[in-house]
């Protein structure tokens, strides 16, 4: 799968509860990560990959920095106690 493949449209941030979440709904499938699932790539992948199986592309350090960078900065956030 490649960049293009991989479409976040949304991403969620959800405060209130006891540490921060994110999730977001890729094919239909809901994926809730923690803040070091978010922002380490391995991480990233392995839970993305056991929640809505498939596995994102691998990027480029400074291009996976800017990705997950874009996507929190036009994050939706939440005050609840955590993703549904």
């Amino acid at each position: 799968m490649d960049e293009d493949e991989f479409f976040i449209p949304q991403l969620v941030k959800h405060t209130g509860g006891k540490k921060v979440m994110w999730s977001f709904v890729f094919n239909g499938r809901h994926c809730v990560l923690t803040t070091h699932q978010l922002m380490t790539q391995s991480e990233f992948r392995k839970t993305v990959l056991e929640k809505v199986h498939r596995f994102p592309p691998r990027r480029a350090p400074v291009n996976f920095e800017s990705y997950i960078g874009n996507l929190m900065r036009n994050c939706v956030e939440q005050e609840d106690a955590g993703p549904v």
